[in-house]
């Protein structure tokens, strides 16, 4: 092509579109007669459409636009003879195919000849407008209350790590006072003793109320009454550890 001239090349492609658009009209016609026969049913497929993609491997526009055009061939076949002159292409007879009657076509087809996709969409929409919207005024749906579950609880504030507690004795109370752990509560000496713990008080000797291997002769209990009247003949702890006399 880089020998080719300029003349001869515009020359070239010219005769080349119009050998393509005498192709595009016999192309229409092989399609017609393809659907009205119905082979595509006896191959398999569903539709011209799904022949023109699955069989034919055009894509899902090219197939669209052919058979759209096909059909309004087949309605009006002086459509043939234009397409191959190029009067009118495939993009035409999509636009004017929901428009078409037996009354107009004859003026469609005039008035669209060697017009443009858009030229063809004005001057459809020229000649069928479509009627406004409508105003129309809908009225909101009434909302509805929150139930009173769903209402979150309202908390008390929250205080910060800053803030200190308040004291006892600011809020004009007396706090408790609390035994250590490990100490030993407090005896009152004037409380009752109770009758079965052992008393030393009144002649008794308490000795006997206690188990002979506890009788102990340490030096921290000599003072006490049952240390000192613990009988001769009872067994003695030394140490917390060992048991003498048996």
């Amino acid at each position: 092509m880089e020998n080719v001239g300029n003349s001869e090349l515009l020359t070239g492609l010219s005769e080349l579109v119009q050998e393509s658009n005498v192709l595009t009209g016999r192309m229409l016609a092989h399609l017609v007669e393809l659907e009205q026969r119905m082979l595509h049913l006896e191959l398999g497929y569903p539709s011209l459409f799904s022949y023109c993609v699955e069989a034919l491997r055009m894509s899902e526009g090219t197939a669209g636009r052919r058979v759209t055009a096909a059909r309004v061939c087949r309605r009006f076949p002086e459509v043939f003879e234009q397409i191959a002159r190029g009067d009118l292409h495939l993009c035409a007879l999509c636009a004017l195919s929901p428009q078409l009657t037996r009354e107009n076509a004859a003026e469609l087809f005039e008035a669209c000849r060697g017009k443009t996709r858009r030229q063809i969409e004005h001057l459809l929409a020229a000649r069928f407008p479509k009627p406004d919207v409508r105003a129309q005024i809908r009225r909101l749906p009434a909302s509805i209350p929150a139930p009173a579950a769903a209402i979150a609880p309202v908390l008390p504030p929250r205080k910060s790590v800053d803030q200190q507690p308040e004291s006892p004795a600011k809020a004009g109370t007396v706090p408790e006072i609390l035994p250590l752990p490990g100490s030993r509560p407090a005896v009152n000496e004037g409380a009752p003793v109770p009758a079965f713990l052992p008393s030393a008080v009144g002649g008794v000797n308490s000795s006997r109320f206690l188990p002979t291997a506890l009788v102990c002769t340490s030096p921290l209990m000599l003072s006490c009454a049952t240390c000192s009247s613990a009988p001769a003949s009872s067994p003695v702890i030394d140490s917390p550890g060992a048991i003498s006399g048996a």
